[in-house]
Order: structure tokens, then C-alpha cells, then sequence
């Protein structure tokens, strides 16, 4: 009996589709969720950012299928613009919340 293991994966192993379908959904969803997150001012940027990495891994090879939840992946793209704008324009136009990265004597301690 040998214990050689297969040194490719056929793709075309339903086992092998399953678990690319699997990644596919998490990912989706996982992409929204950070977009709701991306939602609050200044705080939210990285997961902006996160969201869009998280859409990105989402695109489904040419196989014939079709994500189940394409509307999530659409909605963290939108969402997570949304976040990325509101952030942006939270700092430019709220002179507080720009000093208060910029300041060198914020946070401290001490002294």
C-alpha cells in the first residue's frame, strides 16, 4: 500500500470545487462584514481596505458558476467606497479630528 501523496490536485475534483466554492462564499461575506465596519469615520479605513482585498478574492473562475453571494461582494464594494469617502472627508473638513492626528502633543502622558 503506498502513502504517496498526489504531487497535483486535480481541479476538477468535486472535492477540490467545494472547497473553492467555500473559500468563495467566506470570503463574500467576509468582505461585507468589513464594509459595515469601513462605514465608521477615520476609524474604518483599514477595514476599508480589508473589504476590498476580501471583493477582490472573490472573483470566480470561468467554470460555470455562479457566487451565490455576488450581491454581498457588490454591496462591501459600494459600502466600503462609501466608508474610504466619508473617512477621507471626515479629516479634511472637521478641523478637530485633523489636529488631532497632526498635533504632537495628543495622546501624552506624563511629564
Amino acid at each position: 500500500m503506498s502513502c504517496k501523496m498526489p504531487t497535483r490536485i486535480d481541479q476538477t475534483e468535486p472535492a477540490v470545487q467545494s472547497i473553492a466554492k467555500v473559500h468563495v462564499l467566506a470570503h463574500s461575506v467576509r468582505a461585507f462584514v468589513y464594509s459595515l465596519f469601513a462605514l465608521v469615520p477615520v476609524l474604518g479605513l483599514p477595514f476599508a481596505v480589508s473589504a476590498f482585498v476580501c471583493a477582490s478574492r472573490t472573483k470566480v473562475a470561468k467554470s460555470g458558476w455562479v457566487n451565490p453571494a455576488q450581491r454581498y461582494v457588490t454591496a462591501a464594494r459600494a459600502f466600503s467606497s462609501i466608508g474610504l469617502i466619508v473617512s477621507v472627508a471626515f479629516v479634511l473638513f472637521f478641523p478637530e479630528v485633523q489636529r488631532f492626528f497632526t498635533d504632537a502633543n495628543c495622546g501624552g502622558g506624563g511629564g
